[in-house]
């Protein structure tokens, strides 16, 4: 299960718990599945602001991934996690 939240949210863990919530409410056992939780538009942050975005989402992803449609490396990153899935 991926979760895909925009680097552009103002309250980024509310977003992620707003997720969980409309999923466990359609079916609880979804939220026993691995999940991977991805910050999409990581090339809007400057780098002060992704040091306090990073500490702000620490409490719902401890491997966050980062990734922008403008930074190739990001999304072969991100292509080589999902392969690695299983």
């Amino acid at each position: 299960l991926v979760h895909c939240i925009s680097c552009e949210s103002t309250d980024p863990v509310k977003d992620y718990e707003t997720i969980r919530a409309e999923m466990g409410a359609y079916n609880p056992k979804i939220l026993t599945v691995k999940e991977i939780v991805v910050f999409t538009k990581s090339d809007t942050l400057e780098k002060d602001t992704l040091k306090e975005f990073k500490m702000k989402i620490k409490k719902i992803s401890k491997r966050p991934h980062f990734i922008s449609i403008i930074d190739d490396e990001s999304l072969e990153k991100f292509r080589k996690l999902l392969l690695d899935v299983k």
